[in-house]
């Protein structure tokens, strides 16, 4: 099994670089506020990425070892009837 690295995107290392400059800002400002707002965000998607990254390794771990599961999941698509 071959794993791949995870790679930073330009978009996602210019997104922290702008988010980092904002709360810096709200510093400079005295924006307790806005600076608390922000970490309350900050948490809340910690958690979230937490939660998903369980789900995800329990995923693999579940399916690992599968080859057919690829022809499980085309043969669903395939069968379920269409929602459009």
């Amino acid at each position: 099994m071959e794993w791949h690295p995870i790679q930073r995107t330009t978009e996602s290392m210019f997104s922290e670089a702008a988010t980092a400059k904002m709360l810096e800002e709200w510093l400079k400002q005295g924006d307790i506020k806005a600076i608390y707002n922000a970490a309350l965000l900050l948490n809340t998607s910690m958690h979230q990425q937490r939660i998903i990254a369980k789900w995800l390794a329990g995923e693999a771990a579940r399916n690992l070892g599968r080859p057919q599961l690829q022809d499980e999941i085309l043969q669903q698509a395939l069968t379920q009837p269409s929602t459009d």
